[in-house]
Protein backbone atom coordinates (compact mmCIF):
# COMPACT_ATOMS: atom_id res chain seq x y z
CA UNK A 1 0.00 0.00 0.00
CA UNK A 2 1.31 3.53 -0.64
CA UNK A 3 0.58 6.83 0.34
CA UNK A 4 1.79 10.59 -1.08
CA UNK A 5 3.68 12.24 1.72
CA UNK A 6 5.88 14.94 1.17
CA UNK A 7 5.46 14.87 -2.54
CA UNK A 8 6.98 11.27 -3.05
CA UNK A 9 5.24 8.16 -2.73
CA UNK A 10 5.51 6.16 1.08
CA UNK A 11 4.72 2.48 1.17
CA UNK A 12 3.49 0.92 4.20
CA UNK A 13 4.74 -2.86 5.26
CA UNK A 14 3.20 -4.43 7.72
CA UNK A 15 4.69 -7.34 10.31
CA UNK A 16 2.08 -8.71 12.73
CA UNK A 17 4.59 -10.85 14.51
CA UNK A 18 6.23 -10.19 18.14
CA UNK A 19 9.89 -9.47 18.50
CA UNK A 20 10.12 -12.96 20.16
CA UNK A 21 8.45 -14.20 17.20
CA UNK A 22 10.81 -12.84 15.09
CA UNK A 23 13.70 -13.77 17.08
CA UNK A 24 12.37 -17.79 16.59
CA UNK A 25 13.47 -17.38 12.92
CA UNK A 26 16.54 -14.63 13.02
CA UNK A 27 17.88 -14.69 10.04
CA UNK A 28 14.51 -15.21 7.77
CA UNK A 29 13.47 -12.01 9.52
CA UNK A 30 15.83 -10.11 9.26
CA UNK A 31 16.17 -11.27 5.55
CA UNK A 32 12.29 -10.45 4.97
CA UNK A 33 12.34 -6.82 6.37
CA UNK A 34 15.55 -5.94 3.98
CA UNK A 35 13.45 -7.56 0.67
CA UNK A 36 10.38 -5.70 2.01
CA UNK A 37 11.59 -1.87 2.83
CA UNK A 38 14.48 -2.43 -0.23
CA UNK A 39 12.00 -3.65 -3.31
CA UNK A 40 9.86 -0.61 -2.91
CA UNK A 41 12.09 2.30 -3.94
CA UNK A 42 12.33 0.15 -7.04
CA UNK A 43 9.21 1.81 -7.65
CA UNK A 44 10.39 5.37 -8.06
CA UNK A 45 10.22 6.47 -10.85
CA UNK A 46 12.27 8.36 -13.12
CA UNK A 47 13.03 12.00 -12.14
CA UNK A 48 10.40 11.71 -9.18
CA UNK A 49 12.19 11.36 -5.07
CA UNK A 50 12.55 8.14 -4.09
CA UNK A 51 10.29 6.14 -2.62
CA UNK A 52 9.69 5.94 1.17
CA UNK A 53 8.93 3.03 3.15
CA UNK A 54 7.28 2.43 6.94
CA UNK A 55 7.34 -0.74 8.38
CA UNK A 56 4.74 -1.23 11.07
CA UNK A 57 5.74 -3.98 13.41
CA UNK A 58 2.08 -3.93 15.23
CA UNK A 59 3.83 -5.68 18.24
CA UNK A 60 7.28 -3.78 18.02
CA UNK A 61 10.42 -5.21 15.93
CA UNK A 62 13.14 -6.91 17.34
CA UNK A 63 16.74 -5.54 17.60
CA UNK A 64 18.28 -7.04 14.45
CA UNK A 65 15.28 -6.41 12.42
CA UNK A 66 15.56 -3.03 13.71
CA UNK A 67 18.42 -2.90 12.55
CA UNK A 68 18.10 -4.20 9.22
CA UNK A 69 15.14 -1.61 8.66
CA UNK A 70 16.91 1.29 9.65
CA UNK A 71 19.96 0.25 7.56
CA UNK A 72 17.50 0.78 4.21
CA UNK A 73 16.53 3.98 5.45
CA UNK A 74 12.75 3.00 6.46
CA UNK A 75 10.72 4.20 9.26
CA UNK A 76 9.69 1.31 11.68
CA UNK A 77 6.31 2.12 13.45
CA UNK A 78 5.24 0.52 16.15
CA UNK A 79 1.71 -0.48 17.81
CA UNK A 80 3.18 -1.97 20.97
CA UNK A 81 1.80 0.48 23.60
CA UNK A 82 -0.95 0.84 21.92
CA UNK A 83 -0.55 3.57 20.09
CA UNK A 84 0.89 3.79 16.51
CA UNK A 85 4.44 5.83 17.01
CA UNK A 86 7.78 6.10 15.11
CA UNK A 87 10.67 4.24 17.12
CA UNK A 88 13.78 5.65 15.65
CA UNK A 89 17.14 3.21 15.63
CA UNK A 90 19.00 4.00 18.99
CA UNK A 91 22.43 3.32 17.17
CA UNK A 92 23.95 3.53 13.89
CA UNK A 93 23.18 0.73 11.50
CA UNK A 94 25.39 -1.32 9.29
CA UNK A 95 24.84 -1.44 5.58
CA UNK A 96 22.50 -3.45 3.95
CA UNK A 97 25.05 -5.57 2.79
CA UNK A 98 26.47 -6.33 5.68
CA UNK A 99 23.64 -7.20 7.67
CA UNK A 100 22.86 -9.20 4.45
CA UNK A 101 25.58 -11.11 4.34
CA UNK A 102 25.79 -11.92 8.04
CA UNK A 103 22.02 -13.31 7.96
CA UNK A 104 22.82 -15.53 4.47
CA UNK A 105 25.63 -16.92 5.92
CA UNK A 106 24.22 -17.88 9.08
CA UNK A 107 21.49 -18.85 8.10
CA UNK A 108 23.42 -21.40 5.17
CA UNK A 109 24.84 -23.07 8.33
CA UNK A 110 21.39 -23.24 10.39
CA UNK A 111 19.75 -25.15 7.24
CA UNK A 112 23.02 -27.61 7.02
CA UNK A 113 22.87 -28.16 11.03
CA UNK A 114 19.07 -28.31 11.04
CA UNK A 115 18.37 -30.63 7.46
CA UNK A 116 22.05 -32.86 8.60
CA UNK A 117 23.14 -32.08 4.78
CA UNK A 118 26.75 -31.11 4.33
CA UNK A 119 27.66 -27.78 2.45
CA UNK A 120 28.63 -29.17 -1.04
CA UNK A 121 27.58 -29.75 -4.10
CA UNK A 122 25.93 -32.95 -2.97
CA UNK A 123 24.48 -31.64 0.30
CA UNK A 124 22.95 -28.52 -2.13
CA UNK A 125 21.56 -30.82 -4.52
CA UNK A 126 20.06 -33.29 -1.52
CA UNK A 127 18.28 -30.23 0.17
CA UNK A 128 16.62 -28.81 -3.18
CA UNK A 129 14.97 -32.14 -3.87
CA UNK A 130 13.56 -32.40 -0.46
CA UNK A 131 11.91 -28.62 -1.18
CA UNK A 132 10.75 -29.68 -4.72
CA UNK A 133 9.14 -33.17 -2.64
CA UNK A 134 7.73 -30.91 -0.06
CA UNK A 135 5.82 -28.95 -2.71
CA UNK A 136 4.38 -31.55 -4.74
CA UNK A 137 3.23 -33.43 -1.20
CA UNK A 138 2.02 -29.76 -0.41
CA UNK A 139 0.91 -27.88 -3.91
CA UNK A 140 -0.95 -25.46 -1.46
CA UNK A 141 2.22 -24.11 0.52
CA UNK A 142 1.75 -20.81 2.06
CA UNK A 143 3.30 -18.00 0.71
CA UNK A 144 5.60 -17.39 3.80
CA UNK A 145 6.56 -20.65 3.64
CA UNK A 146 7.34 -20.74 -0.01
CA UNK A 147 9.27 -18.23 0.67
CA UNK A 148 11.64 -18.93 3.13
CA UNK A 149 12.25 -22.05 1.55
CA UNK A 150 13.42 -20.00 -1.29
CA UNK A 151 16.34 -17.59 1.01
CA UNK A 152 17.04 -21.12 2.86
CA UNK A 153 17.85 -22.39 -0.59
CA UNK A 154 19.67 -19.46 -1.79
CA UNK A 155 21.77 -19.03 1.31
CA UNK A 156 22.87 -22.69 1.14
CA UNK A 157 23.67 -22.10 -2.73
CA UNK A 158 25.85 -18.67 -1.60
CA UNK A 159 27.59 -20.57 0.99
CA UNK A 160 28.88 -23.65 -1.52
CA UNK A 161 29.63 -20.85 -3.81
CA UNK A 162 31.82 -19.50 -1.12
CA UNK A 163 33.62 -22.83 -0.17
CA UNK A 164 34.53 -23.34 -4.16
CA UNK A 165 35.34 -20.48 -4.74
CA UNK A 166 37.87 -19.59 -1.46
CA UNK A 167 35.60 -16.76 -0.36
CA UNK A 168 32.91 -14.22 -1.49
CA UNK A 169 30.20 -12.40 0.39
CA UNK A 170 26.61 -11.52 -0.43
CA UNK A 171 25.77 -8.29 -1.19
CA UNK A 172 23.07 -5.94 -2.00
CA UNK A 173 22.33 -6.03 -5.73
CA UNK A 174 20.50 -2.56 -5.43
CA UNK A 175 23.67 -1.18 -4.03
CA UNK A 176 26.29 -3.01 -6.49
CA UNK A 177 24.00 -1.73 -10.06
CA UNK A 178 22.99 1.57 -8.28
CA UNK A 179 25.05 3.77 -10.85
CA UNK A 180 25.11 1.03 -13.78
CA UNK A 181 22.94 2.58 -16.24
CA UNK A 182 22.97 -0.66 -18.45
CA UNK A 183 21.49 -3.00 -15.60
CA UNK A 184 18.66 -2.23 -13.33
CA UNK A 185 18.29 -3.93 -10.00
CA UNK A 186 15.41 -5.01 -11.39
CA UNK A 187 16.48 -6.99 -13.83
CA UNK A 188 18.38 -9.53 -11.36
CA UNK A 189 15.25 -10.56 -10.55
CA UNK A 190 13.03 -10.12 -7.22
CA UNK A 191 15.51 -10.64 -4.46
CA UNK A 192 17.82 -8.08 -3.93
CA UNK A 193 20.75 -9.90 -3.04
CA UNK A 194 23.88 -10.83 -5.28
CA UNK A 195 26.94 -13.51 -4.32
CA UNK A 196 29.88 -12.12 -5.72
CA UNK A 197 32.69 -14.49 -5.81
CA UNK A 198 36.40 -14.11 -4.20
CA UNK A 199 37.75 -12.79 -7.99
CA UNK A 200 34.46 -10.51 -8.45
CA UNK A 201 32.24 -12.99 -10.43
CA UNK A 202 28.64 -12.61 -9.91
CA UNK A 203 26.10 -15.29 -8.92
CA UNK A 204 22.78 -14.44 -9.10
CA UNK A 205 22.18 -17.25 -6.51
CA UNK A 206 19.14 -15.76 -5.09
CA UNK A 207 16.77 -15.75 -7.91
CA UNK A 208 18.32 -18.31 -9.16
CA UNK A 209 16.69 -20.29 -6.31
CA UNK A 210 12.99 -19.44 -7.06
CA UNK A 211 13.98 -20.61 -10.55
CA UNK A 212 14.96 -24.11 -8.83
CA UNK A 213 12.06 -24.33 -7.19
CA UNK A 214 9.36 -22.85 -9.91
CA UNK A 215 10.79 -23.68 -13.18
CA UNK A 216 11.42 -27.00 -14.47
CA UNK A 217 15.32 -28.41 -15.34
CA UNK A 218 16.58 -25.59 -13.50
CA UNK A 219 18.46 -26.00 -10.60
CA UNK A 220 21.12 -24.31 -7.78
CA UNK A 221 23.40 -26.95 -8.34
CA UNK A 222 24.20 -25.64 -12.06
CA UNK A 223 25.76 -22.38 -10.29
CA UNK A 224 28.30 -24.74 -8.96
CA UNK A 225 29.12 -26.29 -12.05
CA UNK A 226 29.99 -22.63 -13.78
CA UNK A 227 32.23 -22.42 -11.20
CA UNK A 228 33.73 -26.22 -11.10
CA UNK A 229 37.96 -26.46 -13.00
CA UNK A 230 37.81 -27.64 -16.60
CA UNK A 231 37.45 -31.26 -16.59
CA UNK A 232 40.82 -33.68 -16.38
CA UNK A 233 42.57 -30.45 -14.27
CA UNK A 234 42.85 -32.14 -11.08
CA UNK A 235 44.34 -28.85 -9.44
CA UNK A 236 47.51 -29.26 -6.89
CA UNK A 237 46.53 -30.91 -3.83
CA UNK A 238 47.02 -28.25 -0.98
CA UNK A 239 45.71 -27.68 2.72
CA UNK A 240 44.29 -25.00 3.43
CA UNK A 241 43.69 -23.79 7.16
CA UNK A 242 40.57 -22.63 7.97
CA UNK A 243 38.89 -21.06 11.08
CA UNK A 244 37.12 -23.25 13.20
CA UNK A 245 33.49 -21.77 12.31
CA UNK A 246 34.31 -23.02 8.82
CA UNK A 247 32.73 -26.47 9.63
CA UNK A 248 33.80 -30.16 8.43
CA UNK A 249 30.92 -31.23 7.17
CA UNK A 250 31.82 -33.63 3.89
CA UNK A 251 34.91 -32.19 3.27
CA UNK A 252 38.50 -33.67 4.03
CA UNK A 253 39.34 -32.03 7.07
CA UNK A 254 40.32 -32.15 10.28
CA UNK A 255 41.32 -30.13 13.65
CA UNK A 256 45.14 -28.63 13.94
CA UNK A 257 45.03 -30.08 17.55
CA UNK A 258 42.62 -32.40 19.00
CA UNK A 259 40.12 -31.99 21.44
CA UNK A 260 40.79 -28.43 21.58
CA UNK A 261 37.56 -25.69 21.52
CA UNK A 262 37.83 -23.16 18.36
CA UNK A 263 40.41 -24.72 17.01
CA UNK A 264 41.32 -24.08 13.35
CA UNK A 265 40.83 -26.89 10.66
CA UNK A 266 43.67 -28.30 8.60
CA UNK A 267 41.59 -28.52 5.37
CA UNK A 268 42.42 -30.87 1.70
CA UNK A 269 41.37 -28.70 -1.04
CA UNK A 270 42.59 -28.42 -4.93
CA UNK A 271 44.28 -25.27 -6.09
CA UNK A 272 43.34 -24.07 -8.95
CA UNK A 273 44.31 -20.96 -10.96
CA UNK A 274 41.50 -18.96 -10.02
CA UNK A 275 40.12 -21.14 -7.39
CA UNK A 276 40.23 -23.71 -4.64
CA UNK A 277 37.81 -26.47 -5.06
CA UNK A 278 36.95 -28.54 -1.90
CA UNK A 279 36.34 -32.14 -2.69
CA UNK A 280 33.66 -34.07 -1.06
CA UNK A 281 34.55 -37.17 1.56
CA UNK A 282 32.63 -40.40 2.97
CA UNK A 283 33.09 -41.98 6.79
CA UNK A 284 33.85 -44.84 4.24
CA UNK A 285 37.10 -43.74 2.87
CA UNK A 286 39.30 -42.73 5.53
CA UNK A 287 42.33 -44.06 3.87
CA UNK A 288 42.00 -41.86 0.84
CA UNK A 289 42.21 -38.92 3.37
CA UNK A 290 45.47 -40.17 4.49
CA UNK A 291 46.74 -40.34 0.87
CA UNK A 292 45.50 -36.94 0.09
CA UNK A 293 47.10 -35.48 3.29
CA UNK A 294 50.54 -36.94 2.29
CA UNK A 295 50.34 -35.62 -1.37
CA UNK A 296 49.47 -32.29 0.07
CA UNK A 297 52.47 -32.42 2.48
CA UNK A 298 54.78 -32.73 -0.01
CA UNK A 299 53.35 -30.04 -2.32
CA UNK A 300 53.79 -27.46 0.53
CA UNK A 301 57.41 -28.21 1.32
CA UNK A 302 57.88 -27.32 -2.32
CA UNK A 303 55.96 -24.03 -1.12
CA UNK A 304 58.95 -20.88 -0.72
CA UNK A 305 58.32 -18.39 1.76
CA UNK A 306 60.53 -15.31 3.09
CA UNK A 307 61.50 -15.31 7.01
CA UNK A 308 61.83 -11.79 8.02
CA UNK A 309 63.11 -10.88 12.01
CA UNK A 310 61.36 -7.61 12.85
CA UNK A 311 62.82 -5.10 14.53
CA UNK A 312 60.44 -4.28 17.42
CA UNK A 313 63.02 -2.50 20.16
CA UNK A 314 62.55 -4.94 22.80
CA UNK A 315 64.54 -7.78 23.92
CA UNK A 316 62.55 -10.35 21.97
CA UNK A 317 63.33 -12.89 18.95
CA UNK A 318 60.20 -12.25 16.70
CA UNK A 319 60.07 -13.55 13.17
CA UNK A 320 57.59 -12.83 10.31
CA UNK A 321 57.25 -16.11 7.40
CA UNK A 322 55.29 -14.15 4.30
CA UNK A 323 55.61 -14.16 0.69
CA UNK A 324 53.47 -16.72 -0.45
CA UNK A 325 49.31 -17.23 0.12
CA UNK A 326 50.23 -20.83 1.71
CA UNK A 327 52.59 -18.75 4.38
CA UNK A 328 50.54 -19.78 7.54
CA UNK A 329 50.10 -23.62 6.32
CA UNK A 330 54.12 -23.78 6.53
CA UNK A 331 52.90 -24.66 10.29
CA UNK A 332 52.49 -27.52 8.79
CA UNK A 333 55.71 -28.79 7.27
CA UNK A 334 57.74 -30.02 9.81
CA UNK A 335 61.68 -29.47 8.35
CA UNK A 336 60.09 -25.93 7.60
CA UNK A 337 59.74 -26.18 11.39
CA UNK A 338 62.86 -27.07 12.34
CA UNK A 339 64.17 -24.86 10.08
CA UNK A 340 62.92 -22.20 12.30
CA UNK A 341 63.93 -24.65 15.22
CA UNK A 342 67.50 -24.11 14.08
CA UNK A 343 67.20 -20.13 13.26
CA UNK A 344 65.84 -19.50 17.45
CA UNK A 345 68.02 -21.95 18.81
CA UNK A 346 65.14 -23.18 20.70
CA UNK A 347 63.39 -26.85 20.80
CA UNK A 348 59.76 -25.08 22.01
CA UNK A 349 59.15 -22.38 19.59
CA UNK A 350 55.51 -20.20 19.75
CA UNK A 351 53.47 -19.76 16.75
CA UNK A 352 51.00 -17.48 15.55
CA UNK A 353 48.99 -18.06 12.46
CA UNK A 354 46.10 -15.14 12.96
CA UNK A 355 45.50 -14.84 9.29
CA UNK A 356 46.40 -15.96 5.36
CA UNK A 357 49.85 -15.54 4.64
CA UNK A 358 51.30 -14.90 7.70
CA UNK A 359 52.82 -17.04 10.33
CA UNK A 360 54.88 -15.08 13.50
CA UNK A 361 57.47 -16.99 14.93
CA UNK A 362 59.12 -16.57 18.33
CA UNK A 363 60.99 -18.82 21.45
CA UNK A 364 58.31 -20.75 23.63
CA UNK A 365 60.78 -20.77 26.65
CA UNK A 366 60.78 -16.84 27.41
CA UNK A 367 59.69 -14.05 29.78
CA UNK A 368 55.93 -14.35 30.52
CA UNK A 369 55.64 -10.63 29.44
CA UNK A 370 57.34 -11.78 25.67
CA UNK A 371 54.34 -15.01 25.33
CA UNK A 372 51.80 -11.95 26.14
CA UNK A 373 52.83 -10.19 23.43
CA UNK A 374 52.63 -12.39 20.44
CA UNK A 375 49.20 -13.83 22.10
CA UNK A 376 48.46 -9.58 22.01
CA UNK A 377 49.87 -9.39 18.50
CA UNK A 378 47.88 -12.20 17.12
CA UNK A 379 44.40 -11.59 18.77
CA UNK A 380 45.51 -7.91 17.35
CA UNK A 381 46.14 -8.96 13.59
CA UNK A 382 43.00 -11.44 13.31
CA UNK A 383 40.35 -9.08 14.54
CA UNK A 384 41.66 -6.51 12.06
CA UNK A 385 42.45 -8.09 9.01
CA UNK A 386 40.89 -10.14 6.11
CA UNK A 387 40.95 -14.26 6.24
CA UNK A 388 41.04 -14.77 9.44
CA UNK A 389 42.42 -17.95 10.67
CA UNK A 390 42.68 -17.98 14.65
CA UNK A 391 43.88 -15.97 17.34
CA UNK A 392 45.33 -18.81 19.08
CA UNK A 393 49.18 -19.30 19.76
CA UNK A 394 50.64 -22.61 19.33
CA UNK A 395 53.69 -24.64 20.78
CA UNK A 396 55.65 -26.65 18.46
CA UNK A 397 58.09 -29.18 19.08
CA UNK A 398 60.85 -31.26 17.48
CA UNK A 399 58.66 -29.57 14.24
CA UNK A 400 55.06 -30.54 15.08
CA UNK A 401 52.09 -28.33 16.44
CA UNK A 402 51.56 -30.03 20.34
CA UNK A 403 49.91 -27.94 22.44
CA UNK A 404 48.51 -23.90 22.72
CA UNK A 405 50.60 -21.23 24.48
CA UNK A 406 48.92 -18.88 27.15
CA UNK A 407 51.18 -16.63 29.22
CA UNK A 408 50.53 -15.73 32.53
CA UNK A 409 51.12 -12.36 34.32
CA UNK A 410 50.17 -9.05 33.98
CA UNK A 411 49.91 -7.30 30.02
CA UNK A 412 52.92 -6.84 28.43
CA UNK A 413 55.07 -3.70 28.80
CA UNK A 414 55.28 -1.22 25.71
CA UNK A 415 58.09 -1.14 23.71
CA UNK A 416 60.78 1.63 24.01
CA UNK A 417 60.58 2.42 19.99
CA UNK A 418 58.20 1.28 17.37
CA UNK A 419 59.37 0.78 13.56
CA UNK A 420 56.58 1.38 11.01
CA UNK A 421 53.28 -1.31 11.05
CA UNK A 422 54.67 -3.99 13.06
CA UNK A 423 55.55 -1.92 15.78
CA UNK A 424 52.12 -0.24 15.91
CA UNK A 425 50.84 -3.59 16.67
CA UNK A 426 52.03 -3.70 20.14
CA UNK A 427 51.81 -0.20 20.67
Amino acid sequence: MAAEQDGRKVYLQTDHRSPEEMDETPEVSVLFALIRTLLPHRMTEAGQPRAGVRYAALGGASEAVSEAIASTGAELESSASGTPEIVPYSGTPRTPTEIANEALTGLAHRVALRESVPVSGTGLAEFEARLLAQQEDDPDLGEIESWTAVIELAALTGECLRRIGDGGQWQVSDEVFADNEQISPSDLGMLPFIFTATGGFMHNAANKAIRALSEPGQSTVQLLASTQPAEGDDGTTVVVLKPSSWGMDGIYARPLLDNVPDCPLVVIGQDHPNNVAYPTTSQEEPEKHDVLMAEALRNLAQVDVEIEKLDMGIEMDLYVVHGDFYAAEKILDEAFMHRMHATIGQELLAVAIPVKSRMFVTAGAQAPENLARIIALAQGVFEQEPHPITPKVFGVMNGKVSAIVQASGGPPPKPKKKKGFWGRLFG
